[in-house]
């Protein structure tokens, strides 16, 4: 589940696709906007998606409802996967927000982290759960999928 942007929420939706798994596309517009992207057309069928929107039919984008989404898909989630947020912005406000609802959050644990990614230090001085690499180099996923278990 997430947003329909480009960059790490397509990425998401492609992923789990990919994989033969099923999702959300969270829209921060009119579900009459609702259009399908070129890198997911070819994953999708009638059974492995479906999109909502909690805005009129109608609406257009607007940055405002791209925030209210966000607060939307945490609420419909059971946990948030945070790849890299700086301090403020939507994946920061999303990280604010499932905290709150005392969701499960997991953040990248850079050895290094990039500019970019000022928020996940934020993030995992606030009880979020590390994603870092195992032993043999790869993410330890393991708590992400007791709790989707």
């Amino acid at each position: 589940m997430s947003g329909y942007a480009n960059g790490t929420d397509l990425a998401a939706h492609c992923g789990a696709l990919a994989v033969n798994g099923a999702t959300t596309f969270v829209l921060g517009e009119g579900i009459l906007n609702f259009r399908t992207k070129p890198e997911v057309a070819e994953l999708l069928n009638e059974e492995n998606y479906v999109a909502v929107s909690e805005f009129s039919p109608q609406m257009k984008w607007k940055v405002r409802n791209a925030m209210q989404r966000n607060r939307t898909i945490c609420g419909l989630s059971n946990a948030m996967i945070m790849i890299e947020s700086n301090l403020s912005g939507g994946t920061f406000a999303a990280g604010e927000i499932i905290l709150k609802l005392n969701q499960p959050l997991f953040v990248v644990h850079y050895a290094e982290p990039p500019k970019s990614a000022e928020g996940n230090r934020h993030f995992l001085d606030r009880s979020a759960k590390p994603l870092q690499k195992n032993r043999e180099g790869k993410p330890n996923l393991k708590a992400v999928f007791e709790v989707l278990a």
